[in-house]
């Protein structure tokens, strides 16, 4: 009786220790995320705010709270960088960066689009490695240029080169095509999607009005 009661107490010491083990981990990894956590969302915070300094502020208390490696919080600071219109800051937090990922990639072309720096984002693009190519990368390139003036026949090359594509890739550059008033290619592209959807039908109707308007105004002229 005496030693089954030892080996029952020792499980309980067993169980005991492991469960400290697990709790003191769990309890790092929870220290190590919170402060993670505050800044990421201070720093969204930040890009609905006219004013760059705070933001510039959280950047410097990232830096010196050993979290500067982090690689979601990087990507953090890229996306409000380039909301902000400072592209030289994105690069800087890019460069620095001792590791990347596709979220970190996507968010630099992206930056690089919406600031109308096309260049920018192709040479990135470039850079960027295949298997690190994901669909929110196409996507981000081929949206940035069909709504980019003349830039639709670049952004139909990229979608012929596209390993796969969603119904998004398709609606972004049937949209192309009627924004650059090319409502033929937006038709032809149009019967042979996969699928379709509210935006697709939508798409294609635009052009068909925009194009029956111009002919409509060319003709009481």
């Amino acid at each position: 009786m005496e030693r089954c009661h030892k080996v029952l107490h020792s499980r309980s010491r067993r169980r005991l220790t492991r469960r400290r083990t697990r709790f003191r981990a769990n309890a790092g990894h929870w220290c190590l995320r919170r402060p993670l956590l505050k800044f990421s969302l201070v720093l969204k915070a930040c890009s609905q705010d006219p004013s760059l300094p705070l933001g510039l502020q959280v950047h410097a208390f990232v830096i010196k709270s050993d979290l500067a490696a982090e690689l979601y919080l990087n990507s953090c600071l890229i996306g409000f960088y380039s909301r902000r219109g400072r592209c030289e800051l994105t690069l800087r937090v890019f460069d620095r960066m001792p590791q990347r990922d596709s979220v970190s990639w996507n968010a630099m072309i992206d930056g690089y689009a919406k600031n109308v720096r096309m260049d920018a984002a192709k040479n990135l693009f470039g850079e960027m490695k295949v298997r690190d190519r994901n669909l929110v990368t196409w996507n981000t390139m081929i949206a940035c240029y069909a709504t980019s003036p003349g830039g639709i026949d670049d952004a139909r090359d990229l979608f012929d080169r596209m390993p796969e594509r969603d119904l998004i890739s398709w609606n972004l550059i049937t949209g192309g095509y009627v924004k650059s008033g090319r409502i033929e290619g937006a038709a032809t592209l149009f019967e042979i999607m996969p699928l379709k959807d509210a935006i697709s039908w939508t798409n294609l109707i635009t052009g068909y009005m925009e194009e029956w308007t111009s002919w409509f105004s060319s003709t009481i002229v």
